[in-house]
């Protein structure tokens, strides 16, 4: 069991929050099983990656970091970190992040 795997709560982060642009709607990264460890979609790297290495690099700030997400309907949207406007961190999140961001 890795560090964040209780962290996902229907095949989802809760933790983040982002708002959709067209038809504006509340999504959560979308979470996935792959070899044992809960997985995001990276888009731009078109590849699973752990959550861990998910939360260090979102923790660094990376630029351009997006990861997949499930719209109500179905259909998947990105969520791109860059518009800060859009996402909103859970407390519990934004303190784990500024310990591995050290």
């Amino acid at each position: 069991m890795g560090r964040f795997d209780s962290w996902v709560v229907a095949g989802s982060l809760p933790d983040i929050a982002y708002l959709t642009k067209d038809q504006p709607e509340v999504v959560h990264p979308w979470v996935g099983m792959r070899d044992g460890v809960y997985c995001v979609y990276f888009k731009h790297e078109k590849a699973h990656l752990p959550l861990e290495v998910f939360f260090r690099r979102l923790a660094k700030r990376e630029p351009n970091l997006g990861v997949r997400a499930r719209r109500k309907n179905g259909k998947t949207t990105s969520i791109t970190f860059n518009r800060h406007e859009r996402v909103t961190l859970s407390p519990r999140l934004q303190q784990v992040l500024a310990e591995l961001a050290r």
